[in-house]
C-alpha cells in the first residue's frame, strides 16, 4: 500500500541514520508475507520534513542482510540514499533497519530489500511525482 503526503517543492537535505533509530509511524508499506520475513516502510512526517524507516518483521530468530535506498528531488536537486548492513531479527516484534529524514519537500521514491534465510522481502514508498 502506498501512502501519499503533500510536499512542497524545497531543497532536500538526506540525513542517514543507521540501525537503532528513532522514530515510529504508520506502516507505509510491506511484502513478504509469504516467506518468513516481512518489511514495511514506515512514514513519519516531522517539522519541515518527512523520516522513512526501514523495518523488518520475522516468524523466527533470523539474520540476514537488509538495502534502504531513497531517491529524491526537490527544486533545488536531488539526492539518492544507500544504506545496507547486516541485521538479526526476532519474532513478535519490529526490527528496526535504517532511517532517512528528507528535508523540506518535493518527491521521493523509497525501497527496502531483505534477504535472510527465512526468505527475501521487499517493500516501497512514493510520493509526489516522476524522479
Amino acid at each position: 500500500m502506498t501512502k501519499s503526503l503533500p510536499l512542497v517543492s524545497a531543497p532536500l537535505v538526506a540525513v542517514a541514520m543507521v540501525a537503532g533509530a528513532v522514530g515510529c509511524g504508520a506502516p507505509a508499506a510491506s511484502a513478504g508475507e509469504a516467506s518468513g520475513i516481512r518489511c514495511e516502510i514506515r512514514v513519519s512526517e516531522h517539522r519541515g520534513g518527512v523520516s522513512l524507516e526501514g523495518v523488518v518483521y520475522a516468524r523466527a530468530d533470523v539474520d540476514g542482510t537488509y538495502r534502504l535506498s531513497v531517491k529524491s528531488r526537490g527544486g533545488d536537486g536531488s539526492s539518492n540514499v544507500d544504506q545496507s548492513g547486516d541485521f538479526s531479527a526476532s519474532p513478535g516484534q519490529p526490527n528496526h533497519l535504517g532511517e532517512v529524514s528528507l528535508d523540506g519537500g518535493g518527491s521521493y521514491v523509497a525501497r527496502l530489500e531483505v534477504r535472510s534465510s527465512a526468505g527475501t522481502a521487499s517493500c516501497s514508498e512514493r510520493v509526489g511525482g516522476a524522479l
